[in-house]
């Protein structure tokens, strides 16, 4: 995603005519596929803390010893932190996006020094 999103940004400032709605349309769809998911995910986690309270504010005292040992357990189980994954290995959140977007833009930096410097250089034979 990050490859087609800093392509595409490339590509846009060379084009002409109607590709240049087709490469913009392309990276905001990018963009937009890419911050659904941990939106989404971070508005979960921030829901689950919530609940952690209401429960808190229950007045649990006054429910029958079964309810109560249910709340309690699952105010246990919220506490350890509750999010969704990106390979078992990082939380799926909203920094993951603005990892990316920094991503793509130091990959379209790159491609973009890189391209005007084979611009600048001489071919073979030719002096300056």
């Amino acid at each position: 995603m990050t490859i087609t999103m800093c392509c595409s940004v490339y590509r846009i400032t060379s084009a002409e005519g109607p590709e240049v709605g087709y490469l913009s349309s392309m990276v905001i769809a990018c963009l937009i596929e890419t911050f659904i998911a941990p939106w989404i995910n971070q508005n979960f986690t921030l829901e689950i803390f919530e609940l952690q309270n209401r429960i808190y504010e229950l007045e649990w005292l006054s429910y029958p010893p079964k309810t109560r040992r249910l709340l309690l357990f699952l105010m246990q189980r919220i506490q350890k932190p509750f999010y969704f994954t990106m390979g078992s290995w990082r939380p799926l959140d909203v920094a993951v996006f603005l990892a990316t977007i920094k991503f793509s833009y130091s990959f379209y930096t790159l491609i973009t020094q890189s391209a005007s410097k084979l611009a600048r250089k001489p071919t073979y034979g030719e002096t300056n």
